[in-house]
C-alpha cells in the first residue's frame, strides 16, 4: 500500500506494510473420517500450521448457559483455537459461525470475537490460547 502525504507543494511517496490479512478457518468434525481403535474411534479433526512459534499453551473451559454470549474482544499477541463440546457460535470480526460438537475454529490475534451458547442448552468450549498470555485480552 502506498500513501501520499502532502508537504508544501512537494508530495512524498510513504510505503507502509500490507495489513495483515485474517482468515478464520472452521475445522468441521463432520468433514473427518472416523478411525476405528481397539477399544475407541478416533477423528483427525485438524491439522494446523501456526504463523509464528508458540512455546506455551493456556488450555481453558469456556462454560456457557444457555443463551449467554460472552463481550466481544480480540487479543493483541495471541491465536485461540476453540472446539466446541456441542453446537455453538463464534462471531469473528464480521462473520458468524456456527459449530458442532468436535467442530474447531481458530481466531487469529487481532480478530474481534466472541461465543454464544443455544437458547436452549449449555455449552462448553475448550479454548487453547497460543501462546499463553493470561493478561492479553482487548475488550470491544
Amino acid at each position: 500500500m502506498l500513501l501520499m502525504r502532502q508537504e508544501g507543494t512537494s508530495a512524498r511517496v510513504m510505503s507502509c506494510p500490507p495489513k495483515r490479512q485474517h482468515m478464520v478457518k472452521v475445522y468441521r468434525a463432520s468433514d473427518s473420517e472416523g478411525i476405528d481403535k481397539q477399544g475407541y474411534s478416533a477423528k483427525y479433526v485438524a491439522d494446523i500450521v501456526f504463523r509464528s512459534p508458540v512455546g506455551t499453551a493456556g488450555v481453558i473451559l469456556v462454560n456457557l448457559a444457555a443463551g449467554k454470549r460472552t463481550a466481544p474482544h480480540s487479543h493483541s499477541h495471541l491465536d485461540e483455537l476453540f472446539v466446541a463440546s456441542g453446537p455453538a457460535r463464534i462471531g469473528v470480526d464480521a462473520k458468524v459461525h456456527d459449530l458442532e460438537t468436535g467442530d474447531v475454529l481458530l481466531v487469529e490475534r487481532s480478530e474481534v470475537h466472541w461465543m454464544e451458547a443455544p437458547a436452549d442448552r449449555n455449552v462448553t468450549l475448550l479454548a487453547m490460547k497460543l501462546p499463553n498470555i493470561k493478561t492479553d485480552k482487548v475488550d470491544h
